[in-house]
């Protein structure tokens, strides 16, 4: 249907408003100025079988009442198009009805195909009248992302087209990881499309864990993530929920930093009788991957961790490489006004003065004939697909042109706001430098009198302890300890960098840390208060030398220290590479406090 005056415009628009609307519906506009619209409309209406109505909006009058009509961000016009979902969810989020911008006629070719892949997935499957016949073939050929050609094993060697939005769309996958080429599949194909159902064969969900061991490590996808946990799914609609402190060690660091929807990553297998559990937090870089699950007898493995999926590359048919380059160019002359779009399931043209019928790609189907006829279709699929990754390209660059636009505001920003914060940081600098030099002078003249008023306490056993020990400032050990660690930080810690490396208020020294602080032999006593500072503050993530890791009940157990209260303990190397090499150990707290533990050899376990 056209949509030519402000008032069908303004219909149009309530009926895409309505909350009852059952079925999604096609939108496409005509460029300005003409009213011959660039997207395939007819390609539309045969796709969407009579259940999805196309609707062509003439850019002008009509489309201006439309945008005056719909929420912001929602219009089309100008020749672009979109499917409206039923859900309406994209009125909030616009991402849920993408927007196929066209320019020429190349990229209405492009958008085309690109609605033509959104209707497959907007079609509901139980409105579709097909007629179907089982099927068995080979897969061919592979045309990324959404497609691959298949050849049936009779004698008259039936072409159909597999695709995963169509055949499979709650799995959300592409096609390299459902079929590859050489692989046999069976199905049903539908007679009028030529595509092939393979749905009744993926593996269920409650298979895909079949010799899952305890203590493997498996590829997972990421599907979702909270700031305290990150969703998984080691096969398409399984998802396992990971804590954040089973993701990282590292209480400061931020899931969606890390990670992001879609990444395949590695996970450790906790847990499988009692519902699989997984961790990602002690999985090395140099242990053995078990390979993922195929989703269909005989494909390849649903997940990949790294490299280029199977099907990218070169584009291959029945064996032979193909060079897109000699493809004949597709006609640039004028399209025809569609007067009236059918939307039935045997409509094959638009009705104008001079219209043609729809490409076998952009309608769906398969043509059967001779060897040049199907090495045409061929073609077109490997063509639809380098225009798909292009569209998707060009729409990646546009976001992030915006995005250094609005970055470079922000940096122009921050370089005023870093301007006067760097004055007032000299500042502050100078007056804490002349603070702490007079702190210095106070310490030390308060020594030279606790010392001379507890001379009768230097006893020969006594000259042997340390200058620390002579010059102690506070009775209760603890405070002394504490009084130490926040001159160590103060003179470690650049005054530019305080702000950002504070010294925690709140941490716990337990007695036996003391204890084992005043025992020590063979390393310095300032190098233990460096690593306690680095600890207290967080700097110890960032330095691979202390070797921080969460602490295990033995050398063979794969178990976390953890006590009742929720604490997990960790270590860290105050010495590497010596005899007898020094570890400081502490419990992180739920709260994130630190509570420090003791000071103990390398082979020191218990805490």
């Amino acid at each position: 249907m056209v949509v030519s005056t402000p008032d069908q415009a303004r219909e149009l628009a309530a009926l895409l408003l309505r909350k009852d609307r059952r079925t999604a519906v096609a939108v496409v506009s005509t460029p300005a100025g003409s009213e011959q619209p660039l997207i395939d409309a007819a390609a539309l209406a045969r796709y969407g079988r009579g259940v999805i109505p196309v609707y062509v909006l003439v850019t002008g009058r009509a489309s201006f009442a439309f945008a005056d009509a719909m929420p912001d961000y929602t219009q089309v016009y100008g020749g672009a198009g979109r499917i409206y979902t039923p859900d309406l969810d994209w009125i909030t989020d616009w991402s849920r009805s993408r927007l196929f911008l066209v320019h020429d006629p190349e990229s209405g070719r492009r958008a085309t195909d690109g609605l033509i892949g959104e209707l497959a997935r907007a079609l509901p499957r139980e409105e579709r009248l097909a007629v179907t016949r089982e099927f068995k073939g080979t897969v061919k050929m592979l045309v990324p992302p959404s497609r691959a050609l298949v050849e049936g094993d009779g004698e008259d060697s039936t072409l159909a087209t597999i695709s995963p939005e169509d055949s499979v769309p709650a799995l959300d996958v592409t096609i390299g990881q459902l079929v590859a080429e050489g692989q046999h599949v069976e199905g049903t194909r539908d007679v009028t499309t030529g595509y092939l159902d393979v749905s009744a064969n993926v593996l269920p969900p409650e298979r895909a864990l079949d010799g899952l061991r305890v203590g493997e490590v498996v590829l997972v996808r990421v599907s979702a993530m909270t700031p305290d946990e990150l969703i998984v799914e080691p096969y398409p609609r399984m998802a396992v929920r990971i804590p954040k402190a089973r993701v990282t060690p590292n209480p400061f660091d931020s899931l969606d930093d890390l990670f992001w929807i879609g990444a395949v990553v590695r996970a450790r297998v906790e847990t499988i009788e009692d519902g699989l559990s997984l961790s990602m937090d002690d999985v090395d870089d140099d242990e053995q991957v078990r390979a993922a699950p195929s989703l269909l007898p005989g494909g390849p493995p649903w997940l990949e961790e790294t490299g280029t999926a199977a099907w990218e590359g070169a584009d291959y048919i029945a064996g032979q490489e193909v060079d897109l380059a000699e493809e004949e160019p597709h006609p640039s002359g004028d399209m025809t006004r569609p007067d009236v779009v059918s939307t039935g399931a045997s409509a094959e043209y638009v009705q104008g003065d001079g219209g043609s019928a729809p490409s076998p790609l952009a309608v769906g189907g398969i043509a059967e004939g001779d060897a040049r006829g199907r090495r045409i279709i061929e073609l077109e699929r490997s063509l639809a697909g380098a225009r798909e990754n292009l569209a998707r390209l060009a729409d990646r660059l546009e976001r992030e042109r915006e995005q250094v636009d609005q970055l470079r505001m922000e940096l122009s920003l921050t370089r005023q706001l870093h301007r006067e914060a760097t004055h007032s940081v000299t500042q502050l600098t100078e007056r804490l430098q002349h603070s702490m030099s007079q702190h210095r002078s106070a310490s030390r003249k308060l020594a030279r009198h606790e010392s001379e008023r507890d001379g009768t306490r230097g006893a020969a056993a006594e000259g042997e302890r340390s200058l620390r020990t002579e010059q102690a400032l506070f009775l209760d050990p603890e405070d002394q300890l504490r009084h130490e660690i926040y001159l160590a930080w103060a003179q470690l810690t650049p005054a530019q960098d305080k702000k950002q490396w504070p010294l925690p208020p709140e941490y716990i020294v337990s007695p036996g840390f003391i204890e084992s602080l005043n025992s020590l032999e063979g390393v310095d006593h300032e190098r233990v208060l460096r690593v306690v500072v680095e600890v207290l503050t967080g700097r110890v993530k960032d330095i691979p030398a202390r070797q921080l890791h969460r602490l295990r009940m033995g050398t063979h157990s794969g178990q976390v220290r953890m006590r009742e209260d929720g604490a997990i303990a960790f270590r860290v190397a105050v010495q590497v590479k010596t005899p007898s090499a020094r570890r400081l150990h502490f419990w992180r707290l739920p709260d994130g406090r630190v509570e420090l533990i003791d000071v103990a050899v390398h082979d020191h376990i218990d805490v």
